[in-house]
């Protein structure tokens, strides 16, 4: 068979080919998913975290991202070696916690970044990430909304029990946050249910030890049971 008739059998069996451009955010997300897998050595922890004590708020869908964003920020201030970067044989740590948030955008997403946001407030997160959003969806956000990320959250909608998050270069380390559901926990000395995320840890195993990331998946685990011991 010749190469044309080859070419033709395999297009007649999948259909014809479209071939689309990716936009700018769309080429941005590929190159950096890209990178990150290429270059970083990823180190993966995960856990379970209660969310008992959000109750009462829970009924509003972008609670648990909310959250998430704040208690990794909070745990970041603690844990200052997951909010750096391994860089040329060099661990360089950022004195600010700029968390860079997944958002939606076309058929990928686009991290933006609510800058100093151990400094926030669940509610002032809420407000922030809410409207990046919708620049993103709008196709009006900017760089420097899109920059200076020192660690980056991925809290997808829908029905995804866990993901697993790369690491960006320039970052030590990412965090995902699985649906929201009831899940049995032990309580003195019972199951009961609860609602719970199931936490996924990428870190970059350069900079980062298992101990370090089980240390932080703690902390953040007990902001999110008991956002009272934020202090």
């Amino acid at each position: 068979m010749s190469e044309e008739a080859e070419a033709g059998a395999r297009a007649g069996a999948r259909g014809e080919t479209r071939t689309t451009e990716p936009t700018r955010l769309e080429r941005a997300s590929a190159r950096g998913v890209a990178e990150s897998k290429a270059t970083v050595p990823h180190l993966y922890a995960s856990a379970e975290a209660e969310m008992s004590a959000w109750r009462d708020d829970l009924a509003r869908d972008a609670l648990p991202r909310d959250a998430v964003v704040w208690a990794a920020a909070r745990a970041l201030r603690q844990h200052p070696r997951l909010n750096a970067a391994y860089r040329d044989g060099r661990f360089e740590e950022y004195t600010r916690v700029n968390v860079g948030l997944a958002v939606p955008a076309d058929a990928a997403f686009a991290v933006a970044t609510i800058f100093d946001a151990d400094t926030k407030t669940v509610a002032g997160i809420a407000g922030e990430t809410a409207a990046l959003a919708a620049r993103v969806s709008d196709g009006v956000v900017t760089q420097p909304e899109l920059s200076g990320g020192t660690f980056t959250v991925f809290a997808p909608r829908g029905e995804i029990d866990s993901l697993t998050p790369s690491v960006y270069r320039g970052q030590a380390a990412a965090l995902a946050a699985g649906r929201l559901a009831e899940r049995p926990v032990a309580r003195n000395g019972a199951l009961v249910a609860a609602p719970t995320l199931r936490l996924t840890l990428a870190c970059d195993g350069r900079i980062i030890s298992p101990d370090q990331a089980a240390a932080f998946l703690g902390r953040v685990g007990e902001l999110l049971r008991s956002p009272e011991a934020s202090g």
